[in-house]
């Protein structure tokens, strides 16, 4: 059984990395989806479910998708970015948005 300082570290890292609102990374899924087709948009589905529940209702496996979640964004984060084309987002920030975190910093 997991402790409540393990569930409460967790969501506290979960929510301050994901820091995407669940409508806009709703409408980033179907943006991917329609001119992305050959990006994996699960992370963001998996990311959703967590957004829509509220913490209390949240089971080991979503903790553990939590961890998962965590783990990528912080390893990513390390990638050495390239700039921007065009004005569209560098393949790092892609990946990162897919899994809920804005490399701009958004709050």
């Amino acid at each position: 059984m997991m402790s409540k300082t393990y569930k409460e570290k967790t969501y506290t890292s979960y929510r301050k990395l994901v820091n995407i609102p669940a409508n806009e990374l709703r409408e980033f899924a179907a943006f991917i989806k329609k001119h992305r087709r050959w990006m994996d948009t699960r992370p963001i589905e998996k990311n959703l479910r967590l957004l829509s529940k509220p913490q209390t209702q949240w089971n080991a496996n979503d903790y553990s998708v939590a961890n998962h979640t965590i783990k990528f964004i912080t390893n990513m984060k390390k990638v050495k970015n390239t700039p921007a084309v065009d004005g569209c987002p560098s393949r790092r920030d892609i990946c990162l948005m897919i899994w809920g975190h804005d490399p701009q910093g958004r709050k």
